[in-house]
């Protein structure tokens, strides 16, 4: 998390399973104002994440409208969302809610056992 960032605990939002474990689980973070910005606070939904036994019921959606939704309460401008590792059924998620991709890092990885 960038050092200008700022966490709050009401910002974080869990999904719970009808047996009361956890399904997914999105943070909502709000960016301190950075010299050459505006006086608007940055607002990022960061890494929406569904446990893989969840993920056919694409919670992504709501936890991610969730995150936009609280992040609106400090007022308007734009709303970025960081997501790393995810398949190309959960960048779509993405898209349907509006996003764009702006930005692609591909890393590989190899294990050895």
């Amino acid at each position: 998390m960038p050092l200008n960032t700022l966490l709050h605990a009401a910002g974080i939002f869990i999904a719970f399973a009808p047996g009361g474990g956890v399904a997914g689980v999105c943070k909502a973070l709000l960016g301190a104002e950075t010299e050459g910005q505006s006086e608007e606070l940055g607002k990022i939904v960061d890494s929406p994440g569904v446990v893989p036994e969840h993920r056919d019921q694409k919670l992504q959606h709501p936890l991610t409208l969730k995150a936009m939704h609280w992040l609106r309460t400090y007022g308007p401008g734009p709303i970025e969302l960081h997501t790393y590792g995810d398949k190309e059924e959960t960048v779509e998620i993405y898209r349907e809610l509006g996003f764009v991709l702006e930005e692609h890092y591909k890393e590989y990885r190899r294990d050895l056992n």
